[in-house]
């Protein structure tokens, strides 16, 4: 995705960052929400999660395979 190797690390830097808020979010609202709210929010995190990860993520490690942070 990036050439540039210093962006493409902090880019994948910022996109764990997203991905850790987004699993705090769950955590978070878990014991505050009722079950089928959670479920439904936990469902659209997943799904912005994936988008993310392979949007930005998949790509740029294609491009950068020292900056893959997952198996």
């Amino acid at each position: 995705m990036f050439s540039d190797r210093e962006i493409a690390a902090q880019t994948i830097e910022r996109v764990k960052g997203i991905l850790g808020d987004l699993d705090q979010l769950l955590v978070v609202i878990e014991p505050t929400v009722a079950d089928e709210e959670y479920r439904n929010c936990k469902n659209a995190v997943g799904h912005v999660m994936a988008e993310v990860f392979e949007r930005l993520a998949e790509p740029i490690a294609a491009a950068h395979p020292e900056l893959r942070y997952w198996a």
